[in-house]
């Protein structure tokens, strides 16, 4: 025992409830399957797409995946590119605002040149 009755005991630093363990293990198992449904949507969005590794502004600087997605093995994209010969449809808009809000560290271009 201690030498000192009247001394309170010491703490160890790393010890925790099963409940704590239970409830860390859940909260980063949530927070992977969301990066990794983000990573399903993004390789799926990129189909149909021209895509650059490199940013535009820096292009000796490859693009880096938003938030902690590398640590996942994704990718960064520089830029999106997608050219048509007509206006944009509701559906194709659609497509342009989706890419834009799965790849925030890109540059996404849907380019319109009419027909003569």
């Amino acid at each position: 025992m201690s030498e000192h009755p009247n001394e309170a005991p010491r703490h160890r630093w790393f010890q925790f409830q099963l409940r704590t363990l239970l409830v860390v293990l859940g909260l980063v198992s949530v927070i992977l399957a969301y990066r990794a449904n983000w990573i399903r949507q993004r390789r799926a969005a990129a189909v149909g797409w021209k895509i650059t590794d490199f940013e535009p502004l820096h292009p000796h600087a490859p693009a880096r995946a938003p938030g902690l997605l590398w640590l996942l093995g994704e990718r960064g994209y520089g830029a999106l590119y997608r050219e048509s010969s007509k206006p944009l449809t509701n559906e194709e808009e659609t497509q342009l605002a989706k890419a834009e809000l799965l790849f925030p560290e890109a540059l996404v271009v849907w380019e319109v040149f009419p027909e003569h």
